[in-house]
């Protein structure tokens, strides 16, 4: 299936418009987008853990459960957010009331390149974590304030360009996705489907921006 999401969107959503609303995967594939947001904020308290004290320990792991259920909050609401503006859109748009459904399921399948990007982040971020010197590690553990500065600082500028590629094609990638599944919902030509994701992938291209700089 995954597969056949990523490289004939065309053939996969022309079967998923003309099947039953099956909500269950897309739901799934949302949530393990949150888990992806999740991580990516999680990552240097869960490479560093080893360091930290027991007190500093408890305090890190109240962190990570609000990072998880703000991860989590954050994929959901970015599934109802697009799927109301694409629904809306549409009866302006296209002049056509759609199903509420069938374009959250559309919604929830674009999630994936977007979640291969995450995981592309986060493999390359922990490459870079792989070898950490004692002098940082003695930083980060004498201060551990300056543990997110610290893990900024070790990624190499031409890294740090990469993953925002990554990032930008992930997100372009995913809205061509949802183009085409609109398109064989609403029965119109790509470019209109396409006109009506534009602002959702800028949208989606200014989030994972700040997921890099600032997470």
């Amino acid at each position: 299936m995954i597969k056949s999401i990523l490289l004939t969107p065309k053939i996969f959503f022309e079967k998923t418009v003309k099947n039953k609303h099956n909500l269950k995967i897309p739901i799934f594939i949302t949530l393990v987008f949150g888990l992806t947001i999740f991580l990516q904020s999680s990552l240097p308290y869960l490479r560093f853990w080893n360091i930290f004290q027991n007190d500093e320990k408890i305090i890190i792991l109240t962190m990570l459960v609000m990072f998880f259920v703000f991860g989590v909050c954050i994929s959901f609401l970015l599934l109802f957010i697009i799927t109301s503006i694409f629904w809306i859109g549409a009866k302006l748009l296209f002049k056509k009331i759609g199903n509420f459904k069938k374009t959250l399921e559309i919604v929830g399948y674009g999630f994936l390149p977007i979640i291969f990007g995450n995981i592309a982040y986060l493999i390359i971020w922990l490459a870079c974590m792989y070898n950490i010197s004692p002098e940082i590690i003695h930083v980060i553990q004498n201060h551990p304030q300056y543990l997110l500065a610290v893990s900024e600082a070790l990624i190499p500028n031409e890294v740090y360009y990469v993953l925002i590629l990554i990032n930008i094609i992930s997100c372009i990638w995913s809205s061509l996705l949802w183009a085409e599944g609109l398109k064989q919902l609403y029965c119109v030509k790509f470019l209109k489907s396409l006109s009506l994701t534009i602002m959702i992938l800028l949208l989606l291209i200014s989030l994972q921006l700040l997921t890099i700089i600032f997470g």
